[in-house]
């Protein structure tokens, strides 16, 4: 454990590859690649999206529709898992027009962030 190649001597010797338990060794590439696979999109998800975009639809467009159908927590998730799909597999993903952090939110609590935002801004002008 000790040593320049230390780290790695005892994984070799501790068999730390990842999924060992449920992996045989011949495996473990497709095990790597099934675990960097994104979790709540499946093949309906995708070929929606792939669909969509080919016709012109931007991206916020094809993730608030989809938004509602995935077990995903917030749209922004379902965003990068998109982005990440579709540039590994070398298809067309439009650029996210707006680089906004709350553009899924609804107008009312945009409003409360942006003001809520503001607040904080002038506590920490107040403190420096």
């Amino acid at each position: 454990m000790y040593g320049k190649k230390g780290i790695l001597d005892w994984i070799r010797t501790s068999d730390r590859r990842a999924g060992r338990v449920l992996t045989h060794p011949d495996k473990e590439d497709q095990h790597l690649i099934n675990l960097r696979r994104p979790k709540h999109l499946n093949q309906w998800h995708i070929n929606f999206a792939r669909r969509h975009f080919e016709q012109g639809r931007t991206l916020e467009w094809v993730v608030a529709r989809l938004y509602v159908r995935t077990k995903y927590i917030n749209p922004i998730s379902i965003e990068n898992a998109l982005i990440f799909i579709f540039r590994k597999n070398g298809w067309y993903v439009p650029d996210p027009v707006s680089n906004d952090p709350y553009k899924y939110l609804t107008k009312r609590r945009r409003a409360e962030m942006i003001a809520l935002e503001s607040k904080l801004e002038q506590i920490k002008g107040l403190t420096s």
